[in-house]
């Protein structure tokens, strides 16, 4: 045997190893995908209620707009309602988020804003007619 016989020897060889632990990892991963065959099922066997229970659905509402009151943030859904609210000042528009959407009164509210009952009543009236004429307003042009 001379050293080509003996180099192609080590390559057969070496490719047989090959060939064998290519087959062998083969066979395990068949027998893998077998053993969980026998553990999982699809989802077209689940009920829809399951199926549901492992979904999420995101809910983006394009149409709301947030506003930030006293670190809390008020989500106002109506698209109209909210142009309306960002057309007020920011003043008159805290009075009217916080006595119609986080049920505060008017003495509570002139409290935070270090104002009387009156003036807040006053401001948030206003607040609200000036507003009807901005809603006015909208629905006319569409």
């Amino acid at each position: 045997m001379d050293i080509l016989d003996f180099i192609r020897y080590q390559e057969m060889t070496f490719d047989a190893y090959c060939k064998r632990i290519v087959k062998n990892e083969y066979r395990n991963a068949l027998r893998g995908i077998i053993r969980r065959e026998k553990h999982e099922i699809t989802f077209s066997m689940l009920a829809d209620a399951e199926v549901m229970w492992f979904s999420y659905e995101d809910n983006y509402d394009l149409e709301s707009k947030v506003f930030d009151i006293a670190q809390d943030a008020v989500v106002v859904q109506d698209s109209e309602i909210a142009d309306a609210l960002a057309a007020l000042p920011l003043c008159r528009r805290r009075i009217i988020l916080l006595f119609y959407f986080m049920r505060q009164n008017d003495q509570q509210i002139g409290e935070m804003l270090g104002l009387s009952a009156n003036a807040i009543y006053y401001r948030r009236r206003h607040s609200i007619l000036k507003m009807q004429r901005i809603l006015e307003k909208y629905r006319n042009e569409v």
